[in-house]
Parts: C-alpha cells; sequence; structure tokens
C-alpha cells in the first residue's frame, strides 16, 4: 500500500495537469477606508479594493478529476478527501514530502506572471534551508516573503537567522506561518525576526465576541512594531472579525470574506475588468 501511495505522489509532482496553483489575496488595511469595508459585505475585495493589494499567497490545489480518471478504481482512494493537508501527510509517509514542496513552489513561481504585489510562498524549513538551490526558479523582478510554517519544527535557528541576514539585502523576505499552532513560539519570533508574522485563523475566528483574544493580539500588535514586523491575520471570514482587527491595528489581512483562492487566470480578468472600469470612469 505505501508503494503505491509513494507512486501516487510521484505521479501528482511529476505531472503537468494534477497540481495546480491559486492565488488568494492579502490585503494591507491600513489603506482600506470605512465605507470600503461595508462594500465588502457586498462585493469582492478585488472588486473594491485593488488599491490595497499587499501580496498574493500561493495555495496549491489537486485537479481531483483528472486525479480520479488516473486511480481509476484500482486504490481504496477517495480524491474527494485529498486536501493539500492531508496530501502533505501522505507525502511524509513515503519521503517525498520536501519533493511535493519543491514542486509546489516551483507551479508558485511559472504562474505568478500578470500579477501585483508581492508573492507569498509557503516553503518547509528543511528546503528553506538550502534556497539557494531554489533561486533559480524565482522569476526576476518579483518579490517573494518566504512562508516557513512553523507546524514543521525548525531544527536549526542559527541557519535560519542567517538566511534572513542574506535575503534582507534582496527584495525577499520571511514570514512565520501559522503562530498560533504547532512549534510557534514567541522566542522563535524573536530569533528570527520576520517579516511578517501570520496569525492562525484560532486566534481570529470569532476575535469580535472575545474581548481577552483582542488584549492578546494587541500585545503582539505592539511587538511586532518593535521589531519592525508586520502582522498578517489570516481566516478573516466576517465583516465583525475585519472591523475588530482595524480597530485593533492590524496591519495585514487574509480570508475568504476578503477574497476566495482564485487561478492566475480568473484574478488576472478581476484585475483587467478593474483597469477598464477605472479608465471608463477616468
Amino acid at each position: 500500500m505505501l508503494s503505491r501511495q509513494r507512486e501516487l505522489i510521484q505521479t501528482l509532482i511529476q505531472a503537468e495537469n494534477l497540481l495546480n496553483i491559486h492565488y488568494q489575496g492579502v490585503f494591507d488595511l491600513q489603506k482600506v477606508t470605512p465605507s470600503e469595508i461595508r462594500q465588502l459585505k457586498k462585493e469582492n475585495a478585488l472588486q473594491v479594493i485593488p488599491h490595497a493589494i499587499y501580496a498574493f499567497e500561493s495555495l496549491a490545489r489537486i485537479n481531483k478529476r483528472e486525479l480520479q480518471k488516473l486511480v481509476g478504481k484500482e486504490m481504496s482512494l477517495n480524491v474527494d478527501y485529498l486536501d493539500p493537508g492531508v496530501l502533505f501527510a501522505r507525502a511524509e509517509e513515503v519521503n517525498l514530502k520536501l519533493e511535493l514542496d519543491q514542486a509546489c513552489f516551483r507551479l508558485s513561481m511559472d504562474n505568478f506572471y500578470g500579477l501585483t504585489g508581492k508573492l507569498m510562498v509557503n516553503i518547509l524549513p528543511r528546503n528553506f534551508y538550502f534556497i539557494d538551490e531554489l533561486r533559480h526558479l524565482i522569476p526576476k523582478g518579483v518579490e517573494i516573503i518566504f512562508e516557513v510554517s512553523e507546524t514543521e519544527a525548525i531544527d536549526n535557528m542559527s541557519l535560519i537567522q542567517k538566511i534572513r541576514d542574506k535575503i534582507s539585502e534582496s527584495s525577499y523576505g520571511i514570514a512565520i506561518d501559522d503562530f498560533g499552532k504547532g512549534y510557534a513560539g514567541v522566542d522563535r519570533i524573536i530569533k528570527i525576526r520576520p517579516t511578517i508574522i501570520k496569525l492562525d485563523q484560532i486566534l481570529i475566528s470569532a476575535i469580535d465576541q472575545d474581548v481577552r483574544m483582542q488584549s492578546f493580539i494587541k500585545g503582539l500588535v505592539e511587538a511586532a512594531r518593535s521589531m519592525q514586523s508586520l502582522i498578517l491575520a489570516e481566516g478573516v471570514e466576517t465583516y465583525e472579525e475585519l472591523i475588530t482587527l482595524a480597530e485593533i491595528g492590524i496591519d495585514l489581512v487574509q480570508g475568504f470574506f476578503l477574497h476566495k483562492p482564485q487561478s492566475r487566470e480568473e484574478v488576472s480578468v478581476a484585475l483587467k475588468k478593474i483597469h477598464k472600469t477605472k479608465k471608463k470612469s477616468a
């Protein structure tokens, strides 16, 4: 069974159409007006606040229809449940997690052309240690924020710090992902001094109803500013959460309420429509 699972992961890595990349907007909350926040109740954020786009995060997606055709009935696999988290867990079981991570990284780079803002891309700590070997995949002129997930332990903190110092001289940055779960901790944040600290959805969900969590997040915002880091709240799903985050002073926001992940083609079309609308109204 493990042998067939390994074969499946290898096929996903090597095939051209089984792994896709979608992009989700990350917005500068400080550039969003209260009236624009109210408009978000009715419209997609790309239509309402394109001027506030800070970056796009690349997210791996599986072409489930094509994968089902490939596996047929030979494997006891229901592709409907094969989301990226499950896929990476299976890849780890057969020692292909790093290779899968590299494949997603390459696809993120290849598909980003035509989009605006920075590119935020997930990378495992063990791949980030050897980022120089992946630099040839990065298109010229693209500003990259490497999201180092704290759901995997960082075993070589001194090497991460050396890489941070090295890339800080370029247009690259580091984001600590998933702060609030996994291995994330304040001590790691202080040692790494990332460009961005991403607060996991577990801290953001229903924050408008949790005064103690609001106080905790306010403290994080103040601490981040002392390190010249930005705070990004991910998983924003309601108007009330967004309003509360704006009041707290959060720098960046991301979530389904603002923008649902789309393919590069879909995002490009949306941005072109906005540009045309602006020209007509000018």
